[in-house]
């Protein structure tokens, strides 16, 4: 969660090999589906919902999959001590809350459109 490299590397340093093992696996395994769930559903809703535009809406949710799982290699190869790559943290962490929060926004106004038109088709 930190986007701090220093504190990022501090924290590493005082796990354990299996307490890195373990945490590297949680991040192969489930900070990986993570993203891929939530992108699909953010960018699912936009793509459903914007119509024609609904491509260029979807586009901040497939970034944010492209940032977060980018954010997992780099944690990953820390935690194998196989690259410290972990600088990156420092703008990869907030561009992917960024981006989450935008596509989060989007897909809210999403379910608007989609709540506005159901009401339409009842009222038709």
């Amino acid at each position: 969660m930190t986007s701090d490299p220093e504190m990022a590397r501090t924290i590493i340093a005082t796990m354990n090999d299996a307490q890195r093992t373990a945490h590297a696996w949680v991040t192969v395994l489930l900070d990986t589906a993570y993203p891929l769930a939530y992108g699909g559903f953010l960018g699912g809703l936009a793509l459903r919902f914007f119509g024609s535009f609904g491509k260029y809406a979807a586009v901040p949710a497939l970034g944010v999959v492209v940032v977060d799982l980018t954010e997992n290699l780099v944690q990953v190869l820390a935690l194998a001590n196989w690259a410290d790559a972990l600088d990156a943290k420092a703008w990869l962490t907030p561009l992917k809350f960024g981006l989450f929060f935008l596509a989060a926004g989007i897909a809210a106004i999403a379910l608007v459109i989609g709540v506005i038109n159901l009401f339409r088709k009842r009222g038709a």
